[in-house]
């Protein structure tokens, strides 16, 4: 079943582009693996981006998604 998204494109794909990016650029040497998942919740979309990588120090995890941190 397609869904249609209502979003602004460019943005969208800013965001996605980043989030691989820096999966890439943080996988493990030994074995890297990035895992990319989208789903739909009800009228939403969920996309989930993993990779091995070193992670966050949990003092930066309320940073995170201010914007140029």
């Amino acid at each position: 079943r397609k869904e249609t998204v209502f979003s602004y494109p460019s943005l969208l794909k800013i965001v996605l582009e980043n989030l691989v990016e820096n999966a890439i650029n943080v996988s493990s040497i030994k074995g890297p693996y990035i895992l990319i998942q989208a789903r739909q919740e009800s009228d939403r979309f969920i996309f989930c981006i993993e990779d091995n990588g070193q992670g966050i120090d949990p003092d930066y995890l309320d940073k995170i998604f201010n914007m140029y941190y």
